[in-house]
């Protein structure tokens, strides 16, 4: 079993001075947010000390320049920031005060996977398409010999699924305290992978990524080859079947699956509309018009494929329909290529052709998924495979897994929680005791 030993840190440095280790993505100390305003990126929490700090920005600053890169928007925007390393100079242009000023900023590493009771480990794979492209083993510390393996498959939005905190990354990491060994992957364009960025995607390439990458688990010497689970999350749930049904040399002895999807996308949002209309308490009188409104705007963009742009145009009725800065990109960050074609793809085949042991859990407090979707799931697996499979509910769980004290279902579209629900790795602990050789 490998460890951050010496050993290690030597391999390690090595890659690094060959110059073929990844370069880090940066940190800026502050929250760089979008801000029609003034068409820029407003700074907030400022750490003392920290990049933004040295480079006197402060809270309520404006950075409208980046490089001589005007801030043209929020995906412009977005894209800059994903592509910006570690230890590079930036020349900025800052507006404070109706004073615009000029500023540099050197970014720092985004700091590692951290946590108690966990070894890390950092290295690339190569993508089909050729792209070096960030992973992350997390293990036990302390425990010798093989290990069951997760291969975890993250959700939709265009986030780094390391380098940061919230409640399904830290299922990972407890997972991995409890002694099994967990694999994640960046898709290109995130975190410290290269590639287009992750906007560009489209759905068939991230799924080519995602049954490479799990290919090459079998190249990890301390994983247990009896033992392999696929956790997806999120969009990982709709990718997670594809990637254990077509696995090539290496035996999948299970799926979990949370806060995920099998309807058709086009389902799923008109389902999710009403569902947020009646915990914010949208007059009834109002609803079935909202809701008529509603499904005429998607049919014809996610079942006629049809830009969002031109609908309005031809439709002006519809244009409260659409309520994102661009009108080629949506949830996520994610193209409006990407959830046509994902209203296309064809889920349910896939979860028919699931022949292993399935966990579906549900959070209650889920408001994006629906409770309806995992009982679908559940049902595919539960007749061709009886009786191998559990569907569970987290109670008080909001899609991120995080755990609300109080409240109902609508808790979390009016105020967020940062504390973690040790129920979300509990369930699945206790299931892969029950699975596990």
């Amino acid at each position: 079993m490998r460890y951050f030993t010496s050993i290690f840190f030597f391999i390690l440095i090595t890659t690094l001075s060959l110059g073929q280790e990844l370069e880090r993505r940066g940190e800026w100390g502050a929250v760089l947010s979008y801000c029609d305003d003034h068409r820029g990126l407003c700074v907030s929490n400022v750490t003392a000390g920290g990049p933004a700090a040295k480079a006197n920005l402060q809270e309520g600053d404006v950075v409208t320049d980046i490089n001589s890169e005007r801030i043209q928007g929020y995906m412009s925007s977005q894209r800059l920031l994903r592509s910006l390393r570690a230890g590079k100079q930036l020349r900025l242009k800052v507006y404070r005060d109706g004073t615009l000023f000029e500023s540099k900023i050197t970014l720092s590493p985004t700091p590692l996977d951290n946590y108690p009771g966990v070894d890390f480990e950092y290295g690339s794979i190569v993508s089909p398409q050729g792209e070096r492209l960030r992973t992350v083993i997390s293990r036990p510390q302390n425990v010798k010999g093989k290990l069951p393996a997760i291969f975890y498959i993250k959700w939709l939005a265009c986030s780094p699924v390391e380098g940061r905190v919230n409640g399904s990354i830290r299922i990972a990491w407890e997972l991995s305290k409890t002694g099994c060994l967990v694999y994640r992957v960046e898709v290109p364009g995130v975190g410290d992978s290269e590639g287009p960025d992750c906007s560009q995607l489209d759905l068939e390439t991230e799924i080519s990524v995602f049954k490479s990458a799990f290919q090459s688990i079998k190249d990890i010497p301390d994983v247990d080859m009896d033992n392999i689970f696929i956790y997806g999350i999120n969009s990982g749930g709709v990718i997670a079947p594809i990637v254990a049904n077509e696995a090539s040399g290496i035996p999948v002895k299970g799926i979990i699956v949370n806060g995920t999807w099998i309807r058709t996308w086009h389902e799923h949002i008109i389902d999710q509309e009403r569902r947020v209309h009646g915990y914010v308490g949208t007059p009834i009188d109002d609803l079935s018009e909202i809701m008529n409104k509603s499904t005429e705007f998607h049919t014809e963009y996610l079942v006629k494929r049809r830009n969002p742009a031109d609908i309005i145009k031809s439709s002006p009725h519809l244009a409260s329909e659409w309520n994102y800065p661009s009108f080629d990109y949506h949830f996520g960050d994610r193209s409006v290529e990407y959830f046509q074609e994902m209203d296309h793809f064809n889920i349910a085949s896939n979860w028919n052709k699931v022949s292993v042991p399935t966990l579906v859990v549900y959070n209650e407090f889920d408001w994006m998924i629906a409770e309806t979707d995992h009982r679908i799931i559940y049902n595919i697996v539960e007749s061709n495979n009886p009786g191998k499979n559990e569907f569970v509910i987290v109670p008080r769980t909001d899609p991120f897994n995080n755990f609300y004290k109080e409240g109902d279902k609508k808790t979390p579209l009016l105020t967020s929680s940062s504390a973690p629900n040790p129920d979300s790795w509990n369930v699945i602990l206790q299931w892969l005791k029950k699975v596990t050789d």
